[in-house]
């Protein structure tokens, strides 16, 4: 047995599920990836910021190594100079024999402290310290950073690989619903093929207004509801011959097809509910304008035979189709009495036309009454016979008519009844 299109559609419908899901999942990741990227960028920034405070905290520490050298220097040469004049002096007293050199020179630089001269250089180079300390944390945050960014790259890396993946399946997914697809239309083409073999033909005119779903009847019977699939506009429509019923409606040939054209010939458009059953609830023509026949398009995919626009009285338009249906589809159309049944609408009407019927039946018995009766006076007339013929020839009148007024009481009669009538009786008689 060969796969059936509820059985592909059934994995159509999964793959599409499947591929949502898919394409859900890379809207997530990208959003996920936007949001590292940013984190990465505000890092990288952090660290573009640090480096440049470091730069600028290295510029004041050279500045304050260069005047602590500076003083150093000096430092030096005044310790150079002191050194110089103290072993003069001593060796001019041990030339003058005071002492001994040793003693002199043990003198001299008794109780000198080098460090001394070297103070401010030293406290100049202790401002560096501040300095060289913001350094470090500056380095140290670096450092931090330099590891989140490692992590954000990671996941970005995770996040690429994932979308990827993601956009991988996607496009299996795609190329899987695409020829799912063309096997559904291969089966639907071959079962319209057969249904066209068949006799099927292409029905019905249908269109959605007010997002309620219309088919166009023809009430033949006038009845106010198709009673089978004869009365369903279209149901001699063929490959061949498509949209000829609706286009027989155009009775002016202006190539468009009016409430008025519609009214004359008993087309209505009746509501069909959810459950593809027809009901009695019809659209009011007021809501209608024109069909334009130049808007028909013939249309050969699925279960569409041709396309075409109904104008509606406050000038939008509604899509209308014609659709290729097989016997399961009137089976259902016609399946249950539906909704919105109006019985006081479908007896009123039904009523009126008995009334119509039963008026136009008793006006040609009346007719016939007067007719005979006058032939039969010219007749009496024309012999001039005495006054008892009259009076037999009266009588012969009266007995001819008599049948004409039983006639006329019968129609009388049978109108009376079927005023009295259930709908469902008079829905039988019809």
């Amino acid at each position: 047995m060969g796969i059936s299109i509820s059985s592909l559609q059934s994995v159509q419908d999964l793959n599409i599920q499947n591929r949502d899901n898919e394409i859900k999942i890379v809207e997530k990741l990208e959003a996920e990836k936007v949001t590292a990227e940013d984190e990465s960028l505000e890092l990288t920034a952090s660290i573009l910021l640090c480096n440049q405070k470091i730069s600028n905290t290295e510029n004041k520490v050279q500045t304050i190594f260069a005047k602590a050298e500076l003083k150093a220097s000096v430092a030096e040469n005044q310790i150079s100079d002191l050194v110089e004049q103290k072993v003069k002096r001593a060796f001019n007293k041990a030339q003058d024999g005071e002492e001994n050199f040793e003693t002199l020179i043990s003198n001299e630089f008794s109780g000198l402290i080098v460090s001394n001269y070297f103070s401010e250089a030293t406290f100049t180079l202790s401002e560096t310290d501040i300095y060289l300390s913001e350094i470090s944390g500056m380095l140290s945050f670096i450092g931090e950073l330099g590891i989140k960014i490692t992590d954000c790259k990671g996941k970005l890396s995770s996040i690429t690989s994932q979308i990827a993946t993601s956009l991988g399946s996607i496009t299996t997914y795609n190329k899987a619903i695409d020829d799912t697809q063309l096997s559904i239309n291969s089966l639907r083409e071959q079962e319209r093929a057969a249904q066209i073999v068949a006799g099927a033909s292409f029905d019905p005119y249908e269109t959605q207004i007010d997002n309620e779903n219309y088919i166009f009847i023809k009430d033949i019977n006038q009845n106010l509801i198709a009673d089978d699939k004869t009365e369903i506009l279209g149901i001699s429509d063929t490959l061949d011959n498509r949209f000829a019923e609706m286009r027989s409606l155009d009775s002016n040939e202006d190539n468009k097809v009016s409430k008025d054209e519609l009214v004359s010939a008993d087309v209505k458009l009746m509501k069909v509910n959810s459950s593809g059953q027809l009901t009695y609830k019809s659209l009011d023509m007021n809501k209608f304008e024109e069909i334009d026949l130049d808007s028909f398009e013939e249309i050969n995919a699925g279960d569409y035979a041709g396309a075409f626009d109904v104008k509606l009285a406050d000038k939008t338009t509604a899509d209308a189709t014609v659709s290729f249906k097989d016997d399961n589809y009137f089976d259902k159309l016609f399946s249950g009495s539906g909704e919105d049944f109006d019985s006081n609408k479908i007896c009123e009407q039904t009523l009126k036309r008995i009334n119509e019927l039963s008026v136009e039946k008793i006006g040609i018995s009346q007719d016939i009454f007067k007719s005979q009766v006058d032939k039969n006076n010219d007749v009496t007339i024309a012999k001039e016979v005495s006054n008892s013929d009259i009076e037999i020839k009266d009588e012969k009148v009266l007995s001819k008519a008599e049948p004409e007024e039983k006639e006329l009481d019968s129609v009388q009669a049978e109108s009376d009844s079927s005023i009295g009538a259930s709908p469902m009786l008079i829905k039988q008689s019809a």
